[in-house]
């Protein structure tokens, strides 16, 4: 392959938050030249319960951050208790039994662990902007275009500061934008259904 311009991108990743931090980490493993976008300016919050289950802990234990995600304020899940309408619980004790991460191959004990989104995803987005080519804050996409020409995904959006229409060129767009995602709209694959949706609270 030819090589090439300096102004595009491998990766362009839409969302900052751990889907898009995660994997702007696995695309600096695979030598992608990588370009990670959020809307907000980390460290931000989320509405969420803050709960990191089973497989969330596998992912950080394959990127070596496990030890240090243990670190930050918080508190570790011990068991799980299920309730039912009809007031019948099951008690789960996590630490009774050991996760075989299917990824991995690696046995890990059962464990989770309960962090604020604004302290967990800061983590993560942090790790993630050291590794990526390029990392926009504060960058709202708008619109998404492909050029047939040029085989290239076109992104813009505009900065909250300077409020200029700006135009990002890679080869894939990965949409990490969450609930209301603007990639997922412009692709066409926006949709909710209320049988799917989960409430956590804080």
């Amino acid at each position: 392959c030819p090589p090439m311009p300096d102004d595009v991108y491998d990766l362009i990743i839409v969302g900052g938050g751990p889907a898009g931090a995660v994997a702007a980490i696995y695309a600096e493993r695979r030598g992608l030249r990588t370009l990670l976008l959020d809307k907000e300016r980390f460290p931000r919050d989320k509405i969420c319960g803050d709960a990191l289950s089973g497989k969330a802990i596998a992912i950080l234990h394959e990127l070596q951050l496990l030890e240090e995600v243990k670190r930050l304020p918080g508190a570790s899940i011990r068991y799980v208790v299920f309730g039912s309408p009809e007031h019948r619980d099951a008690e789960i004790d996590l630490e009774r039994h050991s996760h075989r991460d299917l990824l991995t191959g690696s046995e890990l004990t059962g464990q989770g662990c309960v962090i604020r989104r604004q302290i967990f995803d800061n983590f993560l987005f942090q790790q993630a902007r050291t590794r990526v080519d390029r990392c926009i804050e504060g960058f709202a996409v708008e619109q998404l275009d492909y050029d047939a020409d040029s085989d290239l995904r076109l992104v813009r959006g505009r900065k909250q500061d300077s409020g200029k229409l700006t135009e990002l060129r890679g080869r894939i767009v990965l949409g990490c934008d969450g609930f209301n995602s603007v990639v997922a709209r412009h692709c066409g694959l926006y949709k909710h259904e209320s049988r799917h949706w989960v409430v956590a609270l804080r």
